[in-house]
């Protein structure tokens, strides 16, 4: 027998499925119960599909305080903050170490690389700077490549962090300005 929960959930689906070019940052405003208007705010804003409701809701069951429910499923775009944050529940890291490792990511990787920098000789709040928000090991290579080279500690971690999201982008703007110059020559 459906409870009114689910109920209300199919209808969600359904409303959802029938409104291809829906405003997602809206129906997530609206379906977002018990928040406050600050908090749905902060959860739905540019949202592109259901995922940071999918997310909220996902994360009910590992401890979090609603503000960091929010934080870690704002501009979710998959469920992947969820599936991080189950990964983590095993490591020794607190809710809200947990909530900045997982937040604004569309992959697993993020608690991968958290995992593998175990042996690097990083502080727990290093590891997850470096790692948070990481779409592959990127972060990680590029911080044990980096050694050696006439970089502090601190200035590591600042290189090494940007390229968790960046490091595609500014590759082929690099790549792209090289290929000009060479062709200008």
């Amino acid at each position: 027998m459906l409870k009114l929960k689910d109920i209300r959930i199919l209808f969600f689906v359904f409303t959802l499925n029938k409104t291809a070019h829906a405003d997602f940052a809206l129906i997530c405003f609206d379906h977002v119960l018990r928040l406050t208007i600050e908090q749905k705010l902060k959860l739905c804003v540019g949202a592109t599909s259901d995922a940071p409701i999918r997310c909220f809701g996902s994360s009910d069951d590992f401890g979090l305080s609603t503000l960091q429910r929010v934080e870690l499923c704002q501009g979710a775009h998959t469920d992947a903050p969820v599936q991080c944050l189950a990964y983590a529940q095993s490591s020794r890291l607190n809710a809200s170490q947990k909530t900045k490792l997982c937040a604004l990511t569309n992959t697993s990787a993020p608690h991968q690389c958290f995992e593998d920098s175990e042996n690097l000789s990083l502080t727990l709040d290093e590891r997850i700077l470096l790692c948070a928000g990481a779409d592959s090991d990127r972060p990680l290579r590029c911080y044990k490549n980096s050694e050696g080279r006439r970089l502090s500690h601190e200035q590591r971690l600042k290189l090494c962090t940007s390229t968790a999201s960046n490091w595609e982008k500014e590759n082929i703007t690099i790549n792209t300005l090289h290929s000009t110059k060479a062709n200008e020559d």
